[in-house]
C-alpha cells in the first residue's frame, strides 16, 4: 500500500500524537438523559479511549453512535467521518487541508483537552479517594460557611470543578468540559481575550430570552474586575460563564473573549443548583492537591491572621491597625465605623472563606501565592460581604493589599 491510501497521513498524524499515551476509560451513568452533555462526555471520553489504545473498530462503532446521537457535536462527526475513512483506506476531505483549517485545529484541540481532563480528573479522584489529598484544591484553604457552591474552574485543562458541602465534608458532585480566553489567561487589560485569574463572586443570572445566541441558554455574571484586580491595575469587563450558541454543543478549548463557556445544558444546571450570594468562583490555572495535614496547618496560621484583624480593630490604637496594611502603594482606606467593628468582631474565623488568590506568579498553588482572599459575611443576618486581600511581602509577612466592605454600616 502507498502512503497517498494509508489511513494515518496528514491530519490523522496530529490526532494520533494528541491521543497517545492516556487512558480514559468511562462509563454513562445510568440515571443521565442519553441526550445530556453528561452522556454526551462519557460517550467521547470512552471514544478518544479506545482510539489512544488502537482499538480503531470500538472507536468507530462508539464514533457512529456519537455523532448519530448528538447531532450538533462537531467533534463527534469528525472522529466518525474520519474513522469510517479510515476503516474503508480512502482519504476524507478534512485530511486534504493543506495547511489545516482553524475549524479543524480547534476539532483537535477539543479531543486534546478532553483526553487530558479526564485523565487529570481520575489521577486527582483516585488520590483523593485514597485519602492521599484533600478533596478541595490546595488554593482552597477553608470553605465559609456562608458557601453552599464553589467552583473550580481550571483554565489550564479546560475543566470545571462543582463542589458543594461543608469545609469538613466537601464533595464533587459535578466535574466537565469548558472553553475559555482565546488569548489563555491572566487577564489583564481590556481587549487581551484572556480569561482572568482569581477569586469571584456571581453578581447575577441572565437567561436565554435576554441575551444573543453566543451566549446559549443563558450566563452566571462574574465580578471582574473586583477590588483585588482594580489594586493591581487590571482592566476589562463582562467575564461570565455562559453557554454556546444553540447549533453546537461546544467550543474549542481557546475560544471566548475571555468568558467561560459551557455546554447549554451544563449550563442550565448549574444555573438551578446554586444561589450567587452562597457561592464563590475560583479561576485558576493550577489545579493541585495537598494533604488534609498542610491544609489544616495553613488554615490555622490564616485563620489567626484574621483574628489578629480583628483584636487591631477593638484596639482603639490607630499604628496597631496601620501596621496590617501594605504601604508600598499609596491606598486610600475607608474609616472603620464602630457598628462595623462590632459586627466583623462577632465574625468567627472559622467561618469565613480562605482562598490564596490565583496567579501566573504561583506554581505550585500554595507556598508562593503572592495573594490570599478572606471573604465573609457581616450584620445581623450575615447580610453583608466583605474581603479582605492580603500581600505577601517580600520578607513573607501578610499585609492587606486593598478590601471590600458593603453594606450601611461598612464605612
Amino acid at each position: 500500500m502507498t502512503d497517498k491510501h494509508s489511513p494515518c497521513r496528514n491530519w490523522r498524524l496530529t490526532l494520533a500524537a494528541l491521543l497517545s499515551c492516556a487512558s480514559l476509560l468511562t462509563h454513562a451513568a445510568p440515571h443521565q438523559s442519553r441526550d445530556s452533555s453528561v452522556a454526551m462526555d462519557n460517550q467521547i471520553a470512552a471514544t478518544l479511549d479506545s482510539l489512544a489504545y488502537g482499538n480503531l473498530s470500538e472507536a468507530r462503532v462508539l464514533a457512529r453512535q456519537l455523532s448519530k446521537q448528538f447531532p450538533k457535536f462537531a467533534l463527534g462527526h469528525l472522529l466518525s467521518a474520519e474513522l469510517e475513512a479510515t476503516a474503508a483506506f480512502q482519504d476524507v476531505r478534512a485530511s486534504n487541508l493543506a495547511p489545516m483549517n482553524q475549524r479543524l485545529i480547534d476539532l483537535l484541540l477539543e479531543a486534546q483537552s478532553r483526553l487530558k481532563a479526564t485523565r487529570t480528573q481520575r489521577t486527582a479522584m483516585n488520590q483523593i479517594d485514597s485519602g492521599a489529598v484533600s478533596t478541595l484544591p490546595s488554593s482552597v484553604i477553608q470553605m465559609g460557611t456562608d458557601l453552599d457552591s464553589l467552583l473550580v474552574v481550571d483554565l489550564n485543562n479546560s475543566t470545571i470543578n462543582h463542589i458543594v458541602g461543608t469545609d469538613e465534608s466537601p464533595t464533587v458532585i459535578r466535574q466537565h468540559y469548558i472553553g475559555s480566553g482565546k488569548a489563555g489567561f491572566g487577564k489583564e487589560v481590556e481587549g487581551d481575550n484572556k480569561t482572568p485569574l482569581g477569586v469571584y463572586t456571581i453578581t447575577g443570572k441572565r437567561h436565554d430570552s435576554t441575551l444573543p445566541d453566543l451566549y446559549g441558554s443563558g450566563a452566571l455574571t462574574l465580578n471582574y474586575p473586583n477590588a483585588l484586580d482594580r489594586y493591581l491595575g487590571r482592566t476589562g469587563y463582562g467575564i461570565w460563564i455562559h453557554g454556546v450558541p444553540h447549533a453546537q454543543r461546544s467550543r474549542a478549548p481557546r475560544s471566548s473573549e475571555g468568558c467561560v463557556t459551557m455546554s447549554n445544558d451544563h449550563l442550565l444546571s448549574l444555573m438551578q443548583q446554586i444561589e450567587p450570594s452562597e457561592s464563590l468562583v475560583v479561576l485558576t490555572n493550577n489545579l493541585s492537591y495537598t494533604s488534609e495535614k498542610k491544609r489544616n496547618s495553613l488554615k490555622h496560621e490564616y485563620q489567626t491572621l484574621f483574628t489578629n484583624y480583628q483584636n487591631a480593630l477593638l484596639s482603639k490604637q490607630p499604628r496597631e491597625m496601620a501596621n496590617l496594611y501594605d504601604k508600598s502603594r499609596n491606598i486610600i482606606r475607608a474609616p472603620y465605623t464602630e457598628k462595623y467593628k462590632q459586627y466583623i468582631q462577632n465574625v468567627s474565623p472559622s467561618d469565613i472563606s480562605i482562598i490564596l488568590n490565583p496567579s501566573l506568579d504561583s506554581h505550585d498553588g500554595v507556598e508562593n501565592a503572592p495573594f490570599l482572599v478572606m471573604r465573609g459575611r457581616y450584620g445581623t443576618h450575615k447580610e453583608h460581604p466583605f474581603a479582605l486581600y492580603w500581600k505577601r511581602s517580600e520578607a513573607g509577612e501578610w499585609l492587606i493589599a486593598t478590601e471590600l466592605r458593603q453594606g450601611p454600616n461598612a464605612s
